[in-house]
């Protein structure tokens, strides 16, 4: 293959992440919640958040990327 120089300044942080099916990982943690009565991680206001975020996102795009506001 060819030769590649890479160049970095500063500190590399590799973090060794756990290889587990996300998908399983949220049913676990819904049975967890239910199992235990404890608050999810990303409950329904964090659902309606992300929504208002994506509709604020489309709305950009459609605007030539134009910065807009999120509403509340």
């Amino acid at each position: 293959g060819e030769f590649k120089l890479l160049y970095n300044v500063g500190d590399v942080y590799s973090p060794s992440i756990e290889n587990v099916e996300p998908l399983w990982t949220e049913c676990d943690h819904f049975l967890q919640c239910i199992t235990e009565g404890i608050t999810p991680e990303s409950d329904g206001s964090s659902g309606v958040e992300v929504i208002r975020i994506l509709e604020a996102a489309q709305n950009s795009l459609k605007h030539n990327a134009k910065a807009v506001k999120i509403n509340q």
